[in-house]
């Protein structure tokens, strides 16, 4: 058996809101994971950050959906 943790910490707005604010928010929070100390602490934890856009984080959540879909029967 092969276990794997995986955690996803991420900023998200309710549907509708402005681009402006989504970016903002992606920029402040790209900035804040970049601070030397928590980029420390967090590589001592072996925890590894991604700054990705929104864009490119749902097309990740999307393509997760679309692989783990087919597996979700078996699951109940």
């Amino acid at each position: 058996m092969i276990a794997l943790k995986t955690h996803i910490i991420t900023f998200e707005g309710t549907a509708g809101t402005p681009e402006p604010i989504i970016d903002r928010l992606h920029r402040e929070a790209v900035r804040f994971l970049s601070l030397p100390g928590l980029r420390q602490k967090f590589d001592e934890l072996g925890l590894e950050t991604i700054g990705s856009s929104p864009a490119e984080f749902a097309a990740d959540i999307q393509a997760e959906i679309l692989r783990w879909t087919p597996a979700r029967p078996q699951l109940r």
